[in-house]
């Protein structure tokens, strides 16, 4: 039973291990870096490096809500191709993921 467990932990393990976490920096008015290209899987973690909130929003992908100053939002995007995202409270920033 023990080795079973073991074997298990391994497993679970290594299909971890190829996971990777990227960091935009939302700011006053862009995204940083505004493209960023990620593998299907990898975790996204979108920071509000802001004294005002902001959005990330893919519509049909993802919509993070307002994230406050010093906040993030985390997102595991699978489905590859470019993913445009925009902030809903500054329209003019702009961003896009391209998965692979």
């Amino acid at each position: 039973m023990r080795w079973i467990l073991a074997a298990l932990a391994l497993t679970t393990a290594a299909g971890c291990a190829g996971r990777k976490e990227h960091v935009i920096s939302m700011k006053p008015t862009t995204y940083e870096p505004e493209t960023l290209t990620v593998e299907s899987g990898d975790l996204v973690v979108f920071k509000n490096d802001d004294a005002n909130p902001h959005t990330a929003v893919a519509p049909g992908r993802f919509d993070s809500g307002q994230v406050p100053p010093g906040g993030s939002f985390r997102v595991t995007l699978t489905k590859t191709g470019e993913l445009p995202y925009a902030c809903t409270l500054h329209p003019m920033m702009k961003g896009k993921l391209i998965v692979k």
